[in-house]
């Protein structure tokens, strides 16, 4: 493990442990210091849906899909629950439906299939 997978590792541990906010320092460090670290974009998107920051998730979000959307291919997930909770009806569709050209697994078609549907049932 290198020193900057270290301290993404650190940094990810004390959000979800006991320093949730040193720990998004710390991510954003990383970002500062390598604004192309995928994972940090990811963690801090993940952690800002959490925390209802929708509109910053989905700049992290659209940052890994732009750096690295291959080695992340749930970011197309995430996009389109971001898009959808920000009533961006499109966007979200258009996520959802390339998230389910990349997974083979039927729970998960089913489940972004069902997205799909009340999606497309809000248009009309």
């Amino acid at each position: 493990m290198s020193p900057a997978q270290a301290k993404l590792a650190e940094a990810v541990a004390l959000v979800q442990g006991q320093e949730p906010m040193r720990g998004i320092m710390m991510l954003r460090e990383i970002v500062q210091e390598d604004p192309d670290n995928v994972e940090a974009h990811w963690h801090l998107g993940l952690f800002s849906v959490q925390s209802g920051q929708f509109d910053k998730a989905l700049e992290r979000f659209k940052k890994v899909r732009d750096l690295n959307a291959e080695a992340f291919p749930d970011v197309w997930f995430y996009l389109g629950r971001t898009y959808a909770t920000l009533d961006s009806t499109d966007q979200a569709i258009a996520c959802f439906r390339k998230y389910r050209t990349l997974t083979q697994d039927t729970a998960i078609i089913n489940g972004v299939d069902r997205f799909l549907l009340e999606l497309e049932n809000k248009q009309h």
